[in-house]
């Protein structure tokens, strides 16, 4: 049996992977095969591995800011992260403790897709980069702030839904790219560095130096070309019909300590 694994961290020693579907109690003796366009690795080691039913997340530190799913921290900041996984909306609660505090944001609009083409010595349409937004909450009352992670464009479907996070009447966006129609390329951002102080967050480290660039389009030949690969990054078009994927959007919501 082949089961696809979402990598979503690697580095020179190791490397971190998610695996769906798995059957709760029940052991696998699992060998890792990485592949591209071109190339397949040679098996890994076998590893046994038993997937457990998920329990409630540890109830996060005192007087924490905002309570969800998913926390980070370095030297100044709590941070809550939002990733669009089998979830894409999630409601998080400002806490009476975080009633005075304003939150800095970061948003990614996803990836839209390419288009292929069947034109000798000619490409697909590029699908639009997400754009990368920073931006703030003000301090408001405790309560809900709703937050929309939209999956990447495919061929098949829409164009992606924006990136937004809501509270009361703020709403922050970062506008997903277009998918391609045609051979032209659709509308959307161009690849962006990540601004330093966020670049320690995981979605922008798990494979340096190109994770740290947000939105623009996949390049012809390189990682999973011709589907995104970073975060808010298009799919590329092909000259042999291949659409290419959008890449997923992003949000992290940050405070100080």
């Amino acid at each position: 049996m082949v089961i696809k694994a979402k990598l979503v961290k690697s580095d020179a020693e190791n490397l971190t992977a998610v695996i769906t579907g798995l059957e709760n109690e029940r052991p696998y003796n699992i060998r890792v095969v990485a592949k591209n366009q071109t190339e397949v690795s040679a098996p890994s080691n076998e590893m046994e591995v038993v997937a457990h039913p998920s329990t409630t997340p540890p109830p996060p530190p005192a007087k924490m800011a905002l309570i969800c799913d998913r926390y980070y921290e370095d030297a100044d900041y709590y941070y809550g992260l939002f990733y669009s996984g089998e979830t894409v909306s999630y409601e998080v609660s400002r806490t009476e403790d975080g009633a005075n505090v304003e939150f800095e944001v970061l948003l990614v609009g996803a990836g839209g897709s390419g288009r292929g083409q069947t034109v000798t010595l000619a490409k697909g349409g590029d699908g639009g980069g997400g754009q990368l937004v920073i931006d703030k909450l003000p301090p408001a009352p405790a309560g809900s702030i709703f937050v929309s992670v939209p999956k990447g464009g495919v061929q098949s479907g829409n164009s992606p839904e924006n990136t937004t996070v809501k509270e009361r009447s703020t709403v922050l966006t970062a506008i997903a790219g277009k998918n391609a129609t045609d051979k032209n390329n659709a509308a959307g951002y161009p690849k962006q560095a990540v601004p330093e102080s966020w670049a320690n967050l995981s979605m922008f480290t798990w494979l340096l130096p190109e994770s740290r660039n947000v939105g623009g389009v996949a390049v012809t030949g390189e990682q999973n070309f011709p589907d995104a690969t970073f975060c808010g990054e298009g799919g590329a078009g092909t000259n042999n019909n291949r659409a290419g994927k959008g890449q997923e959007s992003y949000v992290a919501i940050r405070w100080k300590k």
